[in-house]
Order: C-alpha cells, then structure tokens, then sequence
C-alpha cells in the first residue's frame, strides 16, 4: 500500500503549488523521518507553513496530516 502512495504523489506531482512541490520532495526523500513529524516539524522542515502541509494533504485528497502519515 506504501508503494502505491508515493506513485499517487508522484502522479500528482505537477499539479501541486510551489510550497505543495516542497512538501512532495520533502515527502519523498526522508519517508521514514516524515512518519515521526508532527505537521509544524515538516513544515519548518520544507520551509512552508503549516497550511501548506495541510493543503498538500487535500491535494491528495485526504481527510488531513493523520490519514497523510497513515497512508504513508
């Protein structure tokens, strides 16, 4: 199921803001560290507000940063 998560990500990737694609690269390279993130943490990590992370994650069409990290 990860693996089918990261390929929607990626799918998605050029429909995304600039601060979406941040969030993406971000996302992608450091999956494990992303998993023990609270919203603030990856948005200070991505250099993005925190209603980046969020809208990425409506992007995506979840509920909000929970699914987010229970799908990733």
């Amino acid at each position: 199921m990860q693996g089918d998560f990261i390929t929607s990500i990626k799918s998605a990737y050029n429909q995304f803001t600039k601060a979406e694609k941040k969030v993406a690269d971000y996302v992608l390279q450091n999956k494990k560290e992303v998993l023990y993130m609270s919203i603030m943490d990856l948005a200070d990590a991505c250099e993005v507000g925190d209603t980046s992370v969020y809208r990425f994650c409506r992007t995506m069409k979840l509920q909000g940063y929970q699914e987010f990290k229970m799908k990733l």
